[in-house]
């Protein structure tokens, strides 16, 4: 086989269990409202298996990525760093608008979040960390990367389908407005992305804007 066709299924696999993984736990283990800590513990093996299937099938990638930041490590560090600078401002900024100019309610998935925070911290703090950054950077930037050639396509594409994930498929007319925000981070990430030509780079942004968005919430 050759490598564009590896490359296409293994985006269109890795797609296909992250959007139906949701959908697997959820029939195994209860909603973390309802969870016990054995329950919450199952849910993080669920989610070490999703990672470590999703790290083995971009290994080159991260590999290469481990290889060019170890090469420049202070320009990783400033890329990543002026990169979650700019998402978090696009962000505020589009959420801002979005709640004053429509009158909307904050987007569910942060609600969901601080709720989260409050009633499981210490695996929220696993999620948001460790789970989310990894995993949805490598489905969102590698995955999409490998099926779309086209990088505008692949830009704007990858950054649509994780504002809608964002939103937790809420189709109502006041939280679907809140896929703008997260279309443009989409797009920060995806361009940061194809800037550096490392899978960890929008890894390294979205953990630094999940950390920054926990240490202001806490």
């Amino acid at each position: 086989m050759d490598e564009r066709k590896r490359n296409l299924l293994v985006g269109l696999f890795v797609l296909f269990m992250y959007f139906l993984s949701p959908e697997l736990i959820g029939m195994i283990v209860p909603d973390i409202n309802d969870a016990n800590g054995a329950e919450l513990f199952i849910r993080v093996v669920f989610y070490l298996i999703i990672t470590s299937v999703v790290i083995y099938l971009f290994w080159n990638d991260i590999v290469k990525g481990f290889g060019l930041l170890k090469k420049d490590p202070k320009s990783f560090l400033k890329n990543s760093l002026i990169g979650t600078f700019i998402l978090f401002v696009g962000v505020l900024l589009t959420s801002v608008v979005v709640q004053n100019l429509f009158d909307a309610r904050r987007s569910i998935n942060n609600l969901i979040l601080n709720h989260y925070i409050d009633v499981a911290l210490p695996f929220m703090l696993f999620n948001q960390l460790i789970y989310t950054p990894v995993v949805e950077e490598i489905t969102f930037r590698g995955a999409f990367k490998n099926i779309i050639d086209n990088k505008y396509l692949y830009i704007i594409i990858s950054a649509v389908a994780f504002g809608f994930f964002q939103v937790g498929y809420n189709i109502s007319a006041t939280q679907i407005l809140y896929m703008i925000p997260w279309t443009v981070g989409g797009i920060i990430y995806a361009i940061w992305h194809l800037r550096t030509n490392n899978i960890l780079m929008p890894v390294a942004m979205h953990l630094f804007y999940n950390l920054i968005y926990i240490l202001v919430v806490l």
